[in-house]
């Protein structure tokens, strides 16, 4: 709400131009359909066995596909895949991110659990220990993003995974 408020205050002369720009209502339906179709077969399925909610996963799987048609044909679409086909910077850096955050993920998972089950912390306690994770994530972005202007983002996300590898 705070940063609402000064964004009112320091934005009020700004003036933006006015474009109309027609919405990709039909790619919003499918990519939500699709993603909402995978996300409650995995979690319906852990419980009640992988072949059970086999359709969701169709549906999801479908309603990917058909998502995919729509943005290559659309003038306006909701996500440019060009963006992964003919910028390959962009694409090795969202691969090399989701990999960084899936191998990245478990280890505040798996302490959250040390910190409760072992050694006894009740999960606001928990909570605030591994807060610090985020806390300094945002705290040294700025740093990191004039280090990645002056010096290029490739060596510097290297070395921050070949770190987080060290660590782990």
């Amino acid at each position: 709400m705070i940063g609402l408020v000064i964004s009112w205050f320091s934005m009020e002369g700004i003036e933006l131009p006015r474009r109309t720009v027609r919405v990709d209502y039909l790619g919003a339906l499918t990519f939500t359909l699709a993603i909402l179709s995978i996300v409650m077969y995995l979690i319906l399925s852990a419980v009640s066995g992988w072949l059970y909610y086999i359709y969701l996963l169709i549906i999801g799987v479908a309603s990917l596909a058909a998502f995919i048609v729509i943005e290559r044909r659309v003038v306006n679409p909701m996500l440019d895949l060009n963006l992964f086909t003919r910028n390959v910077s962009f694409m090795a850096g969202n691969v090399t991110a989701l990999l960084n955050y899936i191998s990245t993920y478990s280890v505040p998972f798996l302490f959250s659990l040390y910190l409760q089950v072992v050694l006894g912390y009740n999960p606001f306690i928990a909570g605030l220990i591994l807060v610090s994770e985020p806390v300094f994530m945002a705290a040294l972005s700025p740093v990191s993003g004039k280090l990645s202007d002056r010096y290029g983002s490739r060596e510097i996300a290297a070395l921050g995974m070949g770190l987080i590898g060290l660590a782990s």
